[in-house]
């Protein structure tokens, strides 16, 4: 990240691990503490298209883009929903299980356009009606 000065400070890294270049948006888009607008979501991912295309890198047809990018929300938002879960059992610190719906949720939102996620998305939305509001601890 560069900041206003032009001192470049790292958000984060975990992993540090190459992927998808969708990755990050999901990462920064569709997080499991802050919902943001569905349609703010799509002007972010044009955007990023637009700059990319414009800054010398690839040119990237939107579909498919937005494709892997709905894709990799669903392993994201799982991935944070059984992190959240192993943080309450594991490390006995129940205070992210809050953010399991939502993370369920979010999962199950990018499949409404995708027949091929139908699914993935009555899973994830019959795992969040069922979800209970307490922990899970053993």
């Amino acid at each position: 990240m560069v900041l206003d000065g032009g001192e470049q400070a790292v958000i984060d890294f975990q992993d540090a691990l190459l992927g998808p270049r969708q990755y990050d948006l999901v990462s920064l888009l569709r997080d499991s503490y802050v919902t943001l607008d569905q349609q703010f979501i799509g002007r972010m991912v044009r955007r990023y298209l637009v700059v990319t295309a414009g800054g010398g890198g690839a040119e990237m047809d939107e579909g498919q883009f937005r494709e892997v990018f709905d894709l990799l929300t669903i392993q994201r938002k799982l991935k944070d929903a059984g992190r959240f879960v192993y943080i309450d059992r594991v490390k006995g610190n129940p205070d992210f299980l809050r953010f399991v719906p939502v993370a369920l949720a979010t999962s199950a939102k990018p499949s409404s356009g995708c027949p091929r996620w139908r699914t993935s998305k009555r899973c994830c939305r019959a795992t969040c009606r069922s979800w209970p509001s307490r922990s899970l601890r053993r």
